[in-house]
């Protein structure tokens, strides 16, 4: 197994990131600490509207590839029900409605195709949103599916739960399982993103002797040539799940410690 030491931003999830290094996530509490110090990778941070009046959180899931668009979830109050919206360039922010209860945009490309999932936890359908027509897009036989992370090319990643949850990809009209080689001993597998090339990124739980599953949480990227590299956000990092690759490979996501402390991370493609 690789362990990279990357640059960790505290109490940062870190959920997409572009060419540029411009990346998206949510902020647990405030990021405005002195005490941070910054890369040529990381800019300035900025605080995103909230998307619509009176909202009471947004989160932002992911940039397009161009930049020009984004998506994420907001609730309202009641706040009964999660909400799927999106800052597009014909106007600030809209909804983003789905043929169902709640709704979670979770990847966008530069056509503008929104994939995500919505329903109640535990009966989550994926769909996708493609030309103003909504698809629901369900692994066959699965008990759940969520779709994440959507290219240029059409091509979406996501996981599926038989009950044990499994990663897939989906392109052409055909779900593929997304398998991880014997020697990562893994026993629940989720993809995230993918870039133009075909590069994945995800996350892995270990089996545990005499449980089903339960051991640690690794993340991973399968490279455009199928062969697959594991990786740690910091060697003392107790889970690490990756979010977002762009075309230049860098990945971002969160890690945790052993003290239970959320912090993003950024791995560069290099």
């Amino acid at each position: 197994m690789i362990r990279s030491r990357p640059l960790a931003i505290c109490t940062l999830l870190l959920g997409t990131i572009l060419l540029t290094g411009a990346m998206a996530g949510r902020a647990p509490r405030a990021v405005a600490q002195p005490a941070l110090s910054w890369t040529t990778h990381i800019g300035t941070f900025t605080q995103t509207p909230q998307p619509f009046e009176h909202s009471l959180y947004a989160n932002v899931w992911a940039i397009s590839l161009s930049g020009d668009s984004s998506v994420g979830t907001t609730c309202r109050p009641p706040c009964d029900g999660s909400m799927a919206f999106g800052f597009m360039p014909e106007d600030l922010a809209r909804v983003i409605e789905v043929p169902g209860i709640g709704g979670s945009a979770r990847g966008i490309n530069d056509a503008g195709d929104v994939a995500g999932f919505y329903g109640p936890p535990g009966a989550f359908r994926g769909f996708l949103l493609q030309g103003g027509t909504y698809s629901a897009l369900d692994f066959p036989h699965a008990k759940q599916t969520r779709l994440f992370g959507i290219n240029n090319t059409g091509t979406i990643v996501g996981d599926y739960f038989t009950p044990e949850r499994r990663a897939f990809v989906y392109t052409g009209g055909t779900f593929t399982s997304l398998e991880l080689p014997d020697v990562f001993d893994a026993c629940s597998i989720g993809a995230a993103a993918i870039n133009s090339d075909g590069s994945i990124v995800g996350d892995y739980q270990i089996a545990r002797p005499r449980l089903s599953c339960g051991g640690p949480i690794h993340s991973y990227i399968r490279h455009s040539d199928g062969t697959f590299t594991a990786f740690e956000a910091t060697a003392d990092a107790s889970a690490t799940v990756a979010h977002g690759i762009n075309d230049r490979g860098d990945i971002v996501g969160h890690f945790t410690r052993s003290d239970g402390r959320l912090h993003g991370f950024l791995l560069p493609g290099n």
